[in-house]
């Protein structure tokens, strides 16, 4: 007798939207506008050159200003040996007409800008 286990399979098929990709060199904060006509899929990346000095922790919220207690995104662009970690979270947002606000800070929760000097840029991608 053979029996086969039967897993339903979910396949999740995305469209790439639309890629914003934003130039934060000198940049402590920001603000990104979002007009997702459909549940999406949105995902922040950070690019940084950690020859740079990025910030230490990068913060995002979708409709509020971000803080160090209150975030929706949490990352750190480079560490300092030189080695870039997992840097890009992605949230699964419902159709909204909002912005994705982000700011940066040191270890010691200062505002922290983004080096003048080498890559810093901020992309974000909208999948349906």
């Amino acid at each position: 007798m053979e029996t086969m286990n039967k897993l339903p399979l979910r396949m999740y098929v995305r469209q790439r939207v639309s890629t914003i990709v934003s130039g934060i060199s000198g940049l402590s904060s920001g603000t990104i506008a979002l007009d997702l006509a459909a549940p999406s899929d949105v995902t922040v990346i950070l690019v940084a050159d950690p020859g740079a000095e990025p910030p230490t922790i990068f913060v995002a919220a979708i409709g509020r200003t971000p803080t160090l207690s209150d975030f929706d995104v949490v990352a750190g662009p480079a560490s300092n040996d030189y080695v870039k970690p997992a840097n890009h979270v992605t949230l699964h947002l419902p159709a909204i007409q909002s912005d994705l606000r982000w700011a940066a800070f040191d270890l010691d929760g200062v505002a922290a800008a983004f080096g003048e000097t080498g890559v810093s840029r901020l992309v974000v991608a909208i999948d349906q």
